[in-house]
């Protein structure tokens, strides 16, 4: 047995039947369809059959030689908990049993005498030493007491599996045959919870009587069925292909050229595509995803045909019945014919359909751009635009390079003025015959690229930014106020150290939390989205002034606040604060070790705070732009074309189509929530804990790309 490998078996015990129901000796049956030597063929209770089988099969046939079961675990009913009741002739008949033998006795005796005497080495341990039995009364037919059944059968297995090494695989078999009617339905629900617990199922028996004779029936390729279902209905419901790979390895192995060997190969080449296309919607690739649906279209239509239904086997026919919900749901993907007429919008719809959010926000971020200029939305002279880029990209990379220049020479003043580094000169020097790197991403991206800069420096007029930072400059300001004479009060009126710092956390923070909610509900009053996580540098200082006013001795962390906000504060009051900044290019603070330099510099800090607040520092930040569904399309239209005519933000090469020229608010309505929702594409693949995007949860950016969705088929229908 290999290493690490744990067999356990699940049985329900059959009753022993007595001849003629004298009970004065059993009923004794015998195996059919494979062999047992002498008296260990004689079958006192079926459920012994199976066991017997699975032994013999493993030991002798397949040669596993230190094949054993770990542990057995019996449903047991009262019936088969009980006494038989044999008459005192059993004595003479069996000697080895008695007036008080019960069912289960039976079973094992019979069985630790197969495990002592049937092979050439006795079976350990015995049998009767590693069951576990299970009371589950004499009827199933009562809901509560069948799931408790099931319950507590799973319960005793989980606790068997704790005391088993971490990396041991465990491999359970089933014995169906014993039991009450549903006995068989129980089986199959405990089966399901094992698998999902990562037991394996390794195979299920049925033994099946007539005329005293036994027959073992190996049925989990029936049981398997369920995973094909199961993995149709994934594949249906999530276009996952896991179960079915799990179930099905697809068979790419030559096959004869027979009627049923062309059957098997369409089942083979539909899983094949079905996988392949499930593994194309992990990844999320738009060129991949068009030619595996394509495939699976043919692959699933070819079941459809042409072959014989003589000779189709079961597989078969079940796969032809799985067909056609399938065909169904993914209609709208195999409408079109070509693939170069294919809308790829669709892709985006069906993912949305399947909550497959990842994926449809990855190809939503690819298809849009396409497949509004494709469309004729947007409209690009490809020469121009290109030419516009070129120039952008050189006249970046000079302003870098020219930097860099000024910055060497100014380093090395003492230069003679005709030997410094020019710009010209160097050029001239080291780039002859150096090709441009060409941008990698397609031209569609780049428009897009352009059209989000334009666009945000364009309607950053519609919001008096001025006056909401003024606002909320205010709001810290009285917050810094309140937190520096609630902590002198609180220090004046609490000698106890942990009543004064219980009494003025709660304030703090309830004011923190209550300053916090007045800056969102005033950026919101300007048709903002507020951040809201702690990324801001706005609330970077709240948290900054809320630590520093409950432990003086938390200013030791100003260095984790972002260079700007250290910068600020340092310029408010640079005289006082020069002794904490040894180096004024560099702003870090340096403390000694006396306390009373803290509580100077918190002092120092607090004027500041009230005083010297800049603005744009604190707060440029803390907004996420326009809500979307307040903002004024129609005026951002209006001012297009007063501003470019036909023009898209004044970008070279780029416009808006003259028949859309009446719906540019719809179009421009389009761009507000593409651009948002690739924030959210670009938040959700690096996750990042600072989100940029007004879309944060999973339903929000599902509903933004379906009203997008539809605003885009709005346009072009």
């Amino acid at each position: 047995m290999a290493k690490n490998v744990y067999n356990i078996y699940m049985t329900f015990p059959s009753d022993v039947k007595t001849d003629k129901n004298e009970k004065k000796d059993i009923s004794v049956s015998t195996v059919e369809g494979f062999e047992l030597q002498g008296e260990f063929g004689h079958i006192f209770t079926t459920s012994e059959t199976a066991i017997k089988y699975l032994l013999k099969k493993k030991i002798e046939d397949e040669k596993e030689l230190d094949f054993t079961l770990n542990r057995v675990f019996l449903l047991l009913s009262d019936t088969v908990a009980g006494k038989i009741g044999f008459k005192p002739e059993i004595l003479t008949n069996r000697p080895e049993f008695d007036l008080e033998t019960t069912h289960l006795d039976v079973l094992n005796y019979q069985m630790d005498n197969f495990y002592k005497n049937y092979f050439d080495k006795e079976i350990t341990p015995l049998f009767s030493d590693i069951t576990k039995e299970i009371p589950c009364g004499n009827s199933l037919d009562d809901t509560k007491q069948l799931g408790d059944s099931i319950i507590k059968l799973c319960e005793a297995i989980v606790e068997y599996k704790k005391d088993l090494p971490p990396d041991a695989r465990i491999k359970l078999y089933i014995d169906t045959t014993g039991g009450f009617r549903n006995a068989a339905m129980l089986f199959l629900i405990i089966g399901r919870i094992m698998s999902y617990l990562g037991i394996e199922i390794e195979d299920i028996f049925y033994t099946g009587w007539s005329q005293k004779k036994c027959t073992v029936h190996e049925i989990k390729d029936t049981y398997d069925l369920l995973d094909l279902i199961a993995g149709f209905e994934e594949f249906l419901m999530f276009g996952s292909a896991k179960k079915l790979n799990d179930h099905y390895r697809v068979n790419e192995s030559n096959l004869q050229i027979t009627q049923e060997a062309s059957n098997q190969k369409s089942i083979d080449e539909l899983l094949k595509a079905m996988n392949q296309f499930s593994d194309v919607i992990n990844i999320s690739r738009r060129g991949e995803f068009k030619t595996e649906l394509s495939i699976l279209n043919q692959k699933l239509s070819q079941i459809h045909f042409d072959y014989d239904s003589s000779v189709e086997g079961f597989n078969y026919q079940l796969i032809k019945l799985l067909r056609e919900p399938i065909e169904k749901e993914y209609t709208s993907l195999f409408k079109q014919k070509s693939l170069d007429t294919m809308d790829e919008l669709s892709y985006v719809e069906w993912c949305l359909k399947h909550d497959y959010i990842q994926q449809a926000l990855t190809l939503f971020k690819e298809c849009v751009p396409d497949f509004l200029i494709k469309k004729g939305v947007i409209v690009v002279d490809e020469a121009k635009f290109c030419n516009y880029i070129k120039n952008k990209k050189l006249k970046a990379d000079m302003n870098i390079l020219e930097t860099a220049l000024n910055k060497w020479n100014a380093m090395h003043p003492k230069r003679h003025s005709d030997n410094l580094f020019k710009l010209d000169e160097f050029l001239n020097v080291y780039t002859d015959g150096v090709e441009p790197i060409e941008d990698v991403r397609d031209d569609a991206d780049l428009v897009f690229n352009e059209i989000n800069e334009y666009r945000t420096l364009f309607i950053a007029k519609y919001t008096n930014r001025d006056a909401l930072f003024k606002k909320l400059s205010a709001i810290v300001k009285a917050y810094v106020v309140e937190a520096q004479n609630k902590e002198f009060r609180t220090n004046k009126d609490y000698i106890d150290i942990e009543e004064r710092n219980k009494v003025l956390g709660e304030f703090l923070k309830s004011k923190q939390k209550e300053v916090l909610e007045c800056i969102f509900n005033e950026i919101k009053a300007y048709k903002l989205v507020p951040v809201r996580d702690e990324s801001s540098h706005a609330q970077k200082i709240i948290s900054f002034i809320t630590a520093i006013t409950m432990n003086v001795m938390a200013l030791r962390n100003i260095n984790n606040l972002p260079y700007n906000l250290r910068d600020m504060l340092y310029k408010g009051n640079s005289t006082k604060l020069k002794p904490y900044v040894p180096d004024e290019n560099h702003i870090y603070f340096v403390f000694d070790d006396e306390s009373a330099d803290i509580g100077k510099l918190r002092v120092v800090l607090y004027k500041v705070l009230k005083n010297h607040i800049n603005d744009n520092v604190l707060f440029n930040d803390i907004t996420k732009g326009f809500i979307i569904k307040e903002y004024d399309f129609e005026q951002e239209a209006k001012d297009i074309f007063k501003n470019y005519n036909k023009a898209l933000y004044k970008i070279p090469g780029v416009s808006i189509s003259e028949k859309f020229e009446e719906s540019l608010a719809k179009v421009i309505e389009v761009l507000a929530y593409y651009f948002e929702i690739k924030k959210a594409r670009n938040d959700t693949n690096h996750a990042r804990i600072e989100e940029t995007s007004q879309f944060t949860t999973s339903s929000e950016i599902k509903t933004a790309m379906t009203i997008c969705i539809k605003h885009i088929r709005d346009l072009i229908e």
